[in-house]
């Protein structure tokens, strides 16, 4: 924030926030939350402290100190002035789950506008993206294009080819890229990654990646993002996100102290998923396992921690996976699913039992070191789809 320029806070005041704008650079501006209507926010109050200087609105629901819950009409009341006046919102939900007397909490993202519009990735090409798909849906509301490589679910990792394909379409329709690369060093079989930045200097991109893929530090909770490519027309967007990150309350500097030491340090991943290593035998026994059933077939990941099974409707005639799951509640199905996400390595074999063909066994492997391994039986309910994660 430069000197004076103003951000919105909500009164009765949360100091973490006052502080945060105060240390940030910024003149905090509080607007009413009215005790007399249950604490919500007066959108003509909010309205009436807008300025040339103000840049965005703290709005913190459920709210701390009052405990007032926001109306989905009051929320589309505040992203209508954002909107309005051009302005970044800031939304603390944290006390989203902490809810009484049958109360519905909506998070104001889901309120501003925005639509996931999905593009194809055919299975029949490794779980590559259709790119004939992502033209066929862009229009003049398109505003960028997400790229998940290596991916999740499917563990696909894309070719440079296609990568530079998706650069030029980002360049022909003025779209921003968001790359999600966070497993870059789970890669078998000699695979090479791609940043599709690096192939570009002219398409904005965003590139983000963490330590709890390939440096396997998931409680670190610490990632990063590169902003690259021609930024000069984004930077209202760039100090919007430079806003945000300024205003992140309690950032985890330990876990930021840790990037440095991963990115330069001795890279163990290439142990790990090099010929004999454990994610790499892991990958491949869990390969073997699911398609050696009958009537499944699987798309061998050559990258991350995942394989997205088919199972064929002619051998399983299920019509609604969710419900097929849903339906046949068990207790001993909730005791192999916490089972096997309690341990460090998980794998799932399905298998149908020859009494009964509409009967179903699960059988999980779970330790610290293959090959010995715990298992664990019990009734599976399987769809057309399923993830499986080591």
């Amino acid at each position: 924030l430069d000197n004076g320029d103003e951000l919105l806070l909500p009164s009765p005041d949360y100091p973490l926030w006052t502080a945060s704008v105060s240390l940030a650079g910024g003149t905090p501006v509080h607007y009413m939350c009215d005790e007399g209507n249950g604490w919500m926010p007066n959108l003509d109050d909010i309205s009436a402290k807008i300025t040339p200087r103000t840049k965005g609105i703290v709005v913190i629901n459920p709210n701390n100190p009052t405990g007032a819950l926001y109306s989905d009409d009051l929320l589309r009341g505040i992203v209508g002035l954002a909107r309005a006046h051009n302005l970044v919102i800031l939304a603390d939900e944290v006390y989203d789950k902490v809810l009484y007397d049958g109360a519905r909490h909506t998070a104001l993202a889901s309120l501003s506008g925005g639509k996931p519009v999905h593009y194809l990735c055919d299975e029949s090409q490794g779980w590559m993206p259709d790119l004939a798909d992502i033209r066929a849906k862009i229009t003049p509301r398109t505003k960028g294009i997400v790229v998940i490589n290596p991916n999740n679910p499917t563990g696909a990792l894309y070719s440079d080819e296609l990568l530079r394909a998706l650069v030029q379409i980002a360049r022909e329709h003025g779209l921003v890229l968001f790359a999600d690369e966070v497993y870059d060093k789970v890669l078998y079989d000699g695979a090479h990654h791609s940043a599709i930045a690096s192939l570009s200097d002219d398409v904005l991109t965003l590139t983000f990646n963490s330590l709890s893929k390939s440096y396997r530090s998931c409680g670190y909770r610490a990632g990063w993002m590169i902003v690259s490519g021609d930024k000069k027309h984004a930077a209202d967007y760039i100090e919007g996100l430079n806003m945000l990150s300024n205003m992140k309350l309690c950032s985890n500097v330990p876990g930021q102290w840790a990037i440095q030491t991963a990115l330069g340090g001795y890279q163990s991943i290439k142990d790990l998923v090099g010929e004999g290593g454990r994610l790499r035998r892991q990958r491949d026994l869990a390969y073997e396992l699911i398609t050696a059933i009958p009537g499944v077939t699987c798309v061998k990941p050559s990258s991350a921690l995942y394989m997205f099974p088919r199972l064929d409707p002619k051998v399983y005639p299920i019509e609604d996976d969710r419900q097929f799951f849903l339906a046949p509640v068990s207790t001993g199905l909730r005791r192999i699913i916490s089972a096997l996400f309690s341990c460090r390595t998980k794998m799932i074999c399905a298998k149908q039992l020859a009494a009964s063909p509409s009967s179903w066994a699960i059988t999980g492997a779970c330790t610290a070191r293959m090959p010995h391994r715990t298992p664990h039986q019990g009734l599976k309910p399987a769809g057309n789809k399923a993830l499986l994660n080591w």
